[in-house]
């Protein structure tokens, strides 16, 4: 289960705990990571993100050749990997490189992370500032181009992660996941189009609508809300446009 919220240019989420599951260890481990696409991110055209992290003990990066995450071909970055003072950079499941980043995790504030991968350059770093702080460099000779972000939390810990302004742009507009609905409670109403759903969903500055055909029935959520997500065959669920 995912929960989201969209504030301007922020992106908040929070992941459960997928197992004991990284590139290392798990086939098509991207399956099981949380896609950024699916909450908006419409497209990957930079090169790096900031974010910030809550977990206790660790948290997972992907960056995928694909949008939707479904390649072999990727990038992982395991904060925390094989203790909490190591982080694990993976190219698709078997280059591994080990580097010792001390214990950074803290159970009850957020940590602040960036990463980047310029020229097949991965780097990442804590605090703020892009290039300050690094915690590690690994250089890629045969580089992938990024399309698409996910995020995992694994080994028994939940996580909760904050794309801010700095990393993630709004461009106006909303993206749709087919077969998902909002869960939240919001507000339902019947006889609508697709198009006045929308409209109604943007004059009330919501956070989120879904939208059901068949019924033609229209489902806002208020924008002060965390997004909470199931899978249904009927809705199309709609949520803001990103982008890094």
């Amino acid at each position: 289960m995912l929960f989201l919220v969209s504030d301007c240019n922020t992106l908040q989420l929070s992941t459960l705990n997928a197992g004991n599951k990284s590139a290392q260890n798990t086939p098509h481990v991207y399956k099981y990571y949380t896609k950024l696409s699916y909450f908006g991110v419409s497209r990957v055209s930079g090169t790096f993100m900031k974010f910030q992290v809550k977990s206790c003990r660790s948290a997972l990066v992907l960056l995928s050749v694909a949008s939707d995450l479904m390649s072999p071909d990727f990038y992982e970055i395991f904060y925390g990997g094989g203790g909490p003072t190591w982080t694990y950079v993976t190219r698709k499941d078997w280059d591994e490189a080990k580097f010792n980043t001390r214990d950074i995790f803290d159970c009850n504030n957020m940590l602040s992370l960036w990463l980047s991968w310029e020229y097949g350059q991965l780097k990442g770093g804590t605090g703020s500032i892009l290039g300050q702080e690094i915690m590690f460099e690994w250089n890629d000779l045969f580089p992938l181009t990024i399309k698409g972000i996910g995020v995992m939390s694994a080994y028994g810990q939940n996580a909760t992660w904050i794309m801010s302004s700095a990393g993630v742009q709004d461009n106006g507009t909303f993206c749709g996941s087919a077969r998902q609905s909002l869960t939240n409670t919001g507000v339902t109403t019947y006889g609508h189009s697709l198009f006045s759903c929308a409209i109604t969903c943007i004059f009330n500055v919501c956070a989120g609508f879904d939208y059901n055909s068949k019924l033609q029935k229209c489902h806002i959520v208020d924008e002060k809300e965390f997004l909470e997500s199931a899978n249904d065959i009927d809705s199309v669920m709609f949520t803001k446009c990103l982008y890094i």
